[in-house]
Protein backbone atom coordinates (compact mmCIF):
# COMPACT_ATOMS: atom_id res chain seq x y z
CA UNK A 1 0.00 0.00 0.00
CA UNK A 2 1.16 3.34 -0.87
CA UNK A 3 0.57 5.68 1.71
CA UNK A 4 1.74 8.78 3.95
CA UNK A 5 1.68 9.51 7.23
CA UNK A 6 -0.13 12.79 9.07
CA UNK A 7 0.75 14.30 12.14
CA UNK A 8 -1.83 16.19 13.89
CA UNK A 9 -1.20 18.10 16.83
CA UNK A 10 -4.39 19.34 18.90
CA UNK A 11 -2.44 21.77 21.40
CA UNK A 12 -5.06 22.93 24.08
CA UNK A 13 -8.89 22.70 22.96
CA UNK A 14 -11.47 24.23 26.20
CA UNK A 15 -14.73 24.10 26.56
CA UNK A 16 -17.55 25.79 28.86
CA UNK A 17 -19.57 23.42 30.53
CA UNK A 18 -22.30 24.49 29.04
CA UNK A 19 -24.76 23.62 26.10
CA UNK A 20 -23.70 26.39 23.77
CA UNK A 21 -19.90 25.37 23.15
CA UNK A 22 -17.56 27.31 22.09
CA UNK A 23 -14.41 25.95 20.71
CA UNK A 24 -11.01 27.48 20.25
CA UNK A 25 -8.50 25.14 17.95
CA UNK A 26 -5.03 25.12 17.14
CA UNK A 27 -3.40 22.75 15.03
CA UNK A 28 0.22 22.27 13.91
CA UNK A 29 1.50 19.91 11.77
CA UNK A 30 4.63 17.76 11.88
CA UNK A 31 6.42 18.87 8.48
CA UNK A 32 9.33 16.50 8.99
CA UNK A 33 7.37 13.52 10.44
CA UNK A 34 5.26 13.82 6.97
CA UNK A 35 8.10 13.65 5.07
CA UNK A 36 10.05 11.05 6.57
CA UNK A 37 11.23 8.11 4.43
CA UNK A 38 9.04 9.12 1.10
CA UNK A 39 9.53 9.93 -2.04
CA UNK A 40 6.43 12.39 -2.99
CA UNK A 41 5.74 13.29 -6.24
CA UNK A 42 4.70 16.80 -7.50
CA UNK A 43 0.82 15.93 -6.98
CA UNK A 44 1.07 14.43 -4.22
CA UNK A 45 3.00 17.60 -2.87
CA UNK A 46 0.70 19.51 -4.44
CA UNK A 47 -2.21 17.68 -2.49
CA UNK A 48 -0.68 18.30 0.70
CA UNK A 49 -0.48 22.11 0.29
CA UNK A 50 -3.95 22.43 -1.11
CA UNK A 51 -5.94 20.33 0.90
CA UNK A 52 -4.25 18.89 3.85
CA UNK A 53 -4.92 22.04 7.02
CA UNK A 54 -8.44 21.44 5.24
CA UNK A 55 -9.17 17.40 5.51
CA UNK A 56 -7.16 18.01 9.18
CA UNK A 57 -10.24 20.61 10.36
CA UNK A 58 -12.69 18.56 8.65
CA UNK A 59 -11.59 15.70 10.48
CA UNK A 60 -11.21 17.26 14.38
CA UNK A 61 -13.76 19.40 14.77
CA UNK A 62 -16.71 16.87 13.35
CA UNK A 63 -14.84 13.92 16.52
CA UNK A 64 -14.75 16.55 18.79
CA UNK A 65 -18.32 17.25 18.62
CA UNK A 66 -19.24 14.49 18.71
CA UNK A 67 -17.12 13.54 21.40
CA UNK A 68 -18.44 16.37 23.76
CA UNK A 69 -21.99 15.16 22.77
CA UNK A 70 -21.15 12.07 24.49
CA UNK A 71 -19.12 13.58 27.15
CA UNK A 72 -21.76 15.33 28.72
CA UNK A 73 -23.82 12.57 29.44
CA UNK A 74 -20.97 11.01 31.33
CA UNK A 75 -19.28 12.36 34.71
CA UNK A 76 -15.39 12.42 35.53
CA UNK A 77 -13.86 10.81 32.38
CA UNK A 78 -10.28 10.63 31.56
CA UNK A 79 -9.26 9.16 28.29
CA UNK A 80 -6.94 9.09 25.46
CA UNK A 81 -6.01 7.67 22.61
CA UNK A 82 -4.52 7.60 19.62
CA UNK A 83 -6.35 7.41 16.09
CA UNK A 84 -5.21 5.82 13.09
CA UNK A 85 -7.09 5.15 9.58
CA UNK A 86 -6.87 4.85 6.06
CA UNK A 87 -8.86 7.29 3.58
CA UNK A 88 -8.76 4.97 0.49
CA UNK A 89 -8.86 6.41 -3.09
CA UNK A 90 -12.35 6.08 -3.64
CA UNK A 91 -13.54 8.12 -0.85
CA UNK A 92 -14.33 5.54 1.62
CA UNK A 93 -12.50 5.14 5.10
CA UNK A 94 -10.88 1.48 6.26
CA UNK A 95 -8.85 -0.02 8.73
CA UNK A 96 -9.91 2.33 11.71
CA UNK A 97 -7.91 1.96 14.73
CA UNK A 98 -7.76 2.87 18.56
CA UNK A 99 -3.71 2.23 19.19
CA UNK A 100 -3.80 2.31 22.72
CA UNK A 101 -5.84 0.32 25.21
CA UNK A 102 -8.82 2.08 26.66
CA UNK A 103 -11.38 1.60 29.37
CA UNK A 104 -13.87 3.77 27.59
CA UNK A 105 -16.13 1.89 25.22
CA UNK A 106 -18.84 4.18 24.40
CA UNK A 107 -16.28 6.61 23.46
CA UNK A 108 -14.39 4.41 21.04
CA UNK A 109 -17.21 3.52 19.51
CA UNK A 110 -18.45 7.31 18.92
CA UNK A 111 -14.92 8.16 17.35
CA UNK A 112 -15.23 5.49 15.31
CA UNK A 113 -18.53 6.37 14.43
CA UNK A 114 -17.51 9.70 13.75
CA UNK A 115 -14.81 8.97 11.41
CA UNK A 116 -16.64 7.11 8.78
CA UNK A 117 -18.99 10.07 8.71
CA UNK A 118 -16.85 12.57 7.50
CA UNK A 119 -15.61 10.13 4.69
CA UNK A 120 -17.56 12.11 2.28
CA UNK A 121 -16.35 15.61 3.03
CA UNK A 122 -13.12 14.78 2.52
CA UNK A 123 -11.12 16.51 0.15
CA UNK A 124 -9.08 13.43 -2.34
CA UNK A 125 -5.90 13.86 -3.76
CA UNK A 126 -5.75 14.35 -7.60
CA UNK A 127 -3.34 10.95 -7.62
CA UNK A 128 -5.65 8.55 -6.37
CA UNK A 129 -3.48 7.06 -3.64
CA UNK A 130 -4.37 5.73 -0.20
CA UNK A 131 -3.96 8.28 2.37
CA UNK A 132 -2.96 7.35 6.07
CA UNK A 133 -3.97 10.08 9.07
CA UNK A 134 -2.96 9.56 12.65
CA UNK A 135 -3.66 11.67 15.26
CA UNK A 136 -3.94 11.76 19.40
CA UNK A 137 -6.68 13.09 21.36
CA UNK A 138 -6.61 13.58 25.10
CA UNK A 139 -9.65 14.45 27.28
CA UNK A 140 -10.40 15.39 30.70
CA UNK A 141 -13.67 16.01 32.26
CA UNK A 142 -14.25 17.05 35.84
CA UNK A 143 -17.62 17.89 35.50
CA UNK A 144 -16.71 21.72 35.58
CA UNK A 145 -14.56 22.00 32.90
CA UNK A 146 -13.97 20.13 29.50
CA UNK A 147 -10.01 20.16 28.27
CA UNK A 148 -8.71 18.52 25.14
CA UNK A 149 -4.95 18.64 25.57
CA UNK A 150 -1.86 17.67 23.79
CA UNK A 151 1.25 17.64 26.18
CA UNK A 152 3.98 16.02 23.60
CA UNK A 153 4.64 18.11 20.45
CA UNK A 154 6.19 15.19 18.22
CA UNK A 155 4.31 11.62 17.90
CA UNK A 156 7.19 10.28 15.18
CA UNK A 157 8.30 7.66 17.81
CA UNK A 158 4.78 6.11 16.37
CA UNK A 159 6.15 5.32 12.78
CA UNK A 160 9.80 5.66 13.08
CA UNK A 161 11.85 3.45 10.55
CA UNK A 162 15.47 3.69 11.65
CA UNK A 163 15.71 0.89 14.60
CA UNK A 164 19.29 1.45 16.10
CA UNK A 165 21.00 -0.99 17.84
CA UNK A 166 21.72 0.59 20.95
CA UNK A 167 22.32 -0.37 24.54
CA UNK A 168 24.50 0.62 27.22
CA UNK A 169 27.55 2.46 26.22
CA UNK A 170 28.72 4.66 23.47
CA UNK A 171 27.25 4.82 19.74
CA UNK A 172 28.67 6.96 17.13
CA UNK A 173 26.42 8.34 14.58
CA UNK A 174 27.73 9.62 11.49
CA UNK A 175 25.19 13.03 10.71
CA UNK A 176 22.36 12.34 7.77
CA UNK A 177 19.47 14.24 9.38
CA UNK A 178 17.33 10.54 9.83
CA UNK A 179 16.14 10.17 13.04
CA UNK A 180 16.89 6.79 14.84
CA UNK A 181 14.54 4.75 17.21
CA UNK A 182 15.51 1.93 19.87
CA UNK A 183 13.29 -0.16 22.61
CA UNK A 184 15.46 -0.46 25.65
CA UNK A 185 14.20 -1.95 29.15
CA UNK A 186 15.29 -1.40 32.68
CA UNK A 187 15.65 -4.43 34.78
CA UNK A 188 14.90 -1.85 38.08
CA UNK A 189 14.49 1.19 39.35
CA UNK A 190 16.95 3.65 39.30
CA UNK A 191 18.31 6.23 36.72
CA UNK A 192 18.64 6.76 33.17
CA UNK A 193 21.51 9.04 32.05
CA UNK A 194 22.33 10.21 28.28
CA UNK A 195 24.97 12.40 27.16
CA UNK A 196 26.65 13.58 24.27
CA UNK A 197 30.71 13.89 22.56
CA UNK A 198 31.42 16.29 21.27
CA UNK A 199 28.64 18.66 23.14
CA UNK A 200 26.10 20.21 21.27
CA UNK A 201 26.57 17.45 18.47
CA UNK A 202 22.82 16.22 19.48
CA UNK A 203 20.32 18.26 17.79
CA UNK A 204 17.71 16.39 20.09
CA UNK A 205 16.94 13.27 22.45
CA UNK A 206 13.92 12.32 23.48
CA UNK A 207 13.08 9.08 26.17
CA UNK A 208 9.58 8.17 25.75
CA UNK A 209 7.65 5.82 28.13
CA UNK A 210 6.15 2.49 26.91
CA UNK A 211 2.73 4.57 26.10
CA UNK A 212 4.45 7.12 24.38
CA UNK A 213 4.32 9.65 27.10
CA UNK A 214 7.13 12.11 27.53
CA UNK A 215 9.53 11.11 30.18
CA UNK A 216 12.40 13.29 29.20
CA UNK A 217 13.58 15.24 26.46
CA UNK A 218 17.15 17.79 25.79
CA UNK A 219 17.59 19.47 22.84
CA UNK A 220 19.30 22.55 21.05
CA UNK A 221 22.04 24.58 22.72
CA UNK A 222 20.42 23.65 26.44
CA UNK A 223 21.57 20.00 25.98
CA UNK A 224 24.36 18.61 28.03
CA UNK A 225 22.82 15.67 29.32
CA UNK A 226 19.90 13.87 30.60
CA UNK A 227 19.98 12.36 33.72
CA UNK A 228 16.60 11.24 35.81
CA UNK A 229 15.33 8.68 38.24
CA UNK A 230 13.13 6.07 36.20
CA UNK A 231 11.36 3.17 37.28
CA UNK A 232 11.56 -0.49 36.05
CA UNK A 233 10.15 -0.37 32.79
CA UNK A 234 10.22 -0.49 29.02
CA UNK A 235 11.59 2.89 27.20
CA UNK A 236 12.04 4.48 23.68
CA UNK A 237 14.80 6.72 23.14
CA UNK A 238 14.72 9.19 19.90
CA UNK A 239 17.58 10.56 18.63
CA UNK A 240 18.26 12.86 15.70
CA UNK A 241 21.91 14.69 15.42
CA UNK A 242 23.28 17.44 13.46
CA UNK A 243 26.96 16.36 13.13
CA UNK A 244 28.74 13.50 13.77
CA UNK A 245 28.00 12.45 17.51
CA UNK A 246 28.80 10.22 19.95
CA UNK A 247 26.14 9.23 22.26
CA UNK A 248 26.36 7.61 25.73
CA UNK A 249 23.38 5.54 26.90
CA UNK A 250 23.37 4.28 30.92
CA UNK A 251 20.28 2.70 32.69
CA UNK A 252 20.06 0.42 35.21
Amino acid sequence: MKYFLINVLIVTIAFANSIDVKMNIKIEQNIRALYKDLNLNQEQKEYIEESEEKNINTINKTIIKEAINNIFTTKNIRDKNIVQFDLEKNGTINNIKLILKSDNIKLNKTTKSTIKKVANKLLLPKEKITLRYIFRYDIINNNKNIVYKNAEKDYSWLYAKNEININKGTTHFKYNSKEYSRVFNTNRDGFIDVSQEPIGCAKRVTILTEKGQNFAEAKGLLFSRINKEAPKGKYKILIQTKQDCNINLQYQ
